[in-house]
């Protein structure tokens, strides 16, 4: 009975890390935007993104 419930649930941690890995490796949908374009938009809506590189720092700003 041990072996078979061992058996279990090494199967069940093989399915696991099988779904897992294939489901990380999926690309999310393209929107056909480009990068400019999306950074257009979220302007519109009154956010504002700046980088600090060398401080390796965002800077999120929004309006009210």
């Amino acid at each position: 009975m041990l072996a078979l419930t061992f058996a279990a649930v090494l199967l069940g941690c093989a399915v696991y890390a099988y779904r897992r890995n294939t489901l990380t490796q999926e690309q999310p949908p393209s929107t056909g935007m480009t990068e400019d374009e999306i950074k257009q938009q979220w302007r519109k809506l009154g956010f504002y993104c700046e980088v600090d590189e060398q401080k390796r720092l965002w800077t999120l700003t929004g309006s009210r």
